[in-house]
């Protein structure tokens, strides 16, 4: 599909709001981390605000480097070849239906947590204009953009390496916010989950677990197993009506409650 003028001068619109609001958090952290003396500074911090190519590097290093280290290269290699041997998994194939049938042309995409993203390449494809992808895994981003540059996408994306909550103020309102089984493993998943509904100005798209006898069990064991193996990683169930109240206090309302599978749903909100 080609790009009209209007979309490439929206892209360029949102390209300068984003570099320009990266500019101004980093100089907000650069004088905080002039307070702090050299025993409280980490490499990781001294690390933030750097950019190279299309992606920029914010770390948190309570949120991303455990999440980058459980979400590695392994494990990105692995969705990446399944991805393009099958396509999106049955609950991400849900989200991206319901996201198309709700109308994606022409708008922005902000992907929080879209490991190899397969949620992004496929709604370029169907009409996004640009997206911005923003992982705590240097290994799904590098995969995502790897695919992305196989596509045809690479210059229609915005690589942000980091965690959402400490990246929000840097990253503008877009049309579409998507969080793909996301909520279940991050700790602080209301404050996520609030900042992303304050992001969208059309759509917010979520895959949780379901809250089922079933599910539950299977997470109990999951997480005994990551426990027992030193992960830094635990898995939860989100209570629906959470996730709604969060929503609706940000202005959006349910438009689309489905289940898939016996594990997953897909929840759609829309701006009122």
């Amino acid at each position: 599909m080609g790009r009209t003028p209007d979309c490439a001068v929206g892209e360029a619109l949102l390209a300068s709001r984003l570099a320009r609001r990266t500019v101004e958090l980093n100089q907000r952290k650069g004088n905080a981390m002039g307070r702090q003396t050299l025993h409280e500074r980490s490499p990781v911090h001294d690390r933030q605000g750097e950019r190279y190519g299309g992606e920029q590097t914010v770390h948190e290093p309570s949120t991303t480097d455990a999440m980058g280290g459980f979400y590695d290269e392994k494990r990105a290699t692995s969705q990446l070849r399944s991805y393009r041997e099958n396509g999106p998994i049955a609950s991400t194939a849900a989200l991206i239906e319901a996201l198309a049938t709700a109308g994606v042309e022409g708008a922005t995409l902000l992907d929080i947590g879209g490991g190899i993203g397969a949620v992004q390449h496929e709604l370029l494809d169907a009409g996004v204009t640009h997206a911005i992808s923003v992982d705590a895994s240097a290994a799904y981003l590098s995969a995502a953009r790897e695919e992305g540059r196989r596509r045809g996408h690479a210059d229609r994306v915005t690589y942000l390496h980091g965690d959402f909550v400490h990246l929000a103020d840097s990253v503008p309102p877009v049309g579409i916010v998507t969080l793909d089984r996301v909520i279940n493993v991050y700790p602080d998943w209301e404050r996520l989950t609030g900042l992303a509904a304050s992001h969208a100005q059309g759509l917010l798209g979520l895959v949780y677990p379901r809250d089922t006898p079933m599910v539950r069990v299977v997470v109990f064991g999951m997480n005994l197993m990551l426990r027992f193996k030193g992960k830094p990683v635990r898995a939860a169930i989100r209570a629906d009506d959470a996730i709604e109240r969060i929503a609706h206090e940000n202005g959006l309302a349910l438009l689309v409650a489905r289940d898939v599978g016996p594990a997953w749903r897909v929840a759609l909100f829309q701006r009122t």
